[in-house]
């Protein structure tokens, strides 16, 4: 009898030290869960903030950018306007066959060039690179997209190499056969009257003011946007505010 107390007192410890080391698991499993569960919710608010961070600063730096190109648009625009106004009063003269004055050669020397359009996009090149998604507001990245895919590529590849190929393959043959450049950078005809009854000069004339006028059209064009797509930019990271 006594011995089947001893066994039965013996079992009674071992099932509380079963109930006691299942417990125990339990609670393990349960630390180790939510451990891990706050680690990977660290990690994930961690790689958001770095997200958040590159977003931020990649809008700053396509504002920088932008503002660069607002004034050079503005600068050009405004110049390509003059040098439109000069081609006007070179027609004039030619048109009304006045009589040639030095101070004409300014004139005639400021129509023959143009604005070559340089603009920043190191912010966008680097973007790219590392994904447009970055930017996560849609609209935003979409209009920046447009921006440069579209309004800027336009302005770039087309209008100025429209303007390179026609200066160098029409405008240069017949200027220089009517015109010479003067050491101090003006210009005076080679032959006045021969200038005056040329019916190609006259068209080479409108043909380079038609090229400067559709030339400062998309400018305007293009600088209206790159104001709109900074004030969007402007206003997503006012959004954002301070994480």
């Amino acid at each position: 009898m006594p011995f089947l107390f001893r066994g039965i007192r013996r079992d009674s410890v071992i099932m509380g030290r079963v109930r006691q080391y299942f417990w125990y698991a339990i609670g393990e499993v349960v630390l180790i869960f939510f451990g891990i569960t706050l680690a990977l919710a660290f990690d994930d608010w961690s790689q958001e903030r770095q997200l958040h961070e590159q977003q931020v600063a990649s809008l700053q730096d396509l504002a920088e950018n932008l503002r660069g190109n607002i004034d050079s648009l503005t600068y050009n625009s405004q110049a390509d306007l003059e040098r439109l106004e000069r081609c006007r009063q070179v027609i004039l003269q030619v048109e009304e066959r006045m009589a040639w004055r030095p101070e004409n050669g300014e004139t005639f020397n400021s129509c023959r060039y143009w604005t070559s359009p340089y603009l920043q996009s190191a912010a966008y090149d680097s973007l790219k690179t590392r994904g447009t998604d970055l930017i996560a507001n849609r609209s935003v990245r979409a209009s920046i997209v447009e921006l440069y895919e579209e309004s800027y590529a336009v302005l770039v590849g087309d209008i100025d190499r429209e303007q390179w190929g026609f200066q160098d393959g029409v405008f240069y043959p017949v200027w220089n056969r009517h015109i010479r450049t003067l050491p101090n950078g003006n210009a005076e005809p080679s032959n006045y009257k021969a200038l005056l009854d040329s019916e190609e000069f006259l068209n080479l004339l409108y043909s380079r003011s038609d090229f400067l006028r559709r030339s400062v059209i998309r400018q305007e064009q293009t600088l209206e946007k790159t104001r709109n797509v900074l004030s969007v930019i402007q206003d997503e990271l006012g959004h954002q505010g301070p994480d």
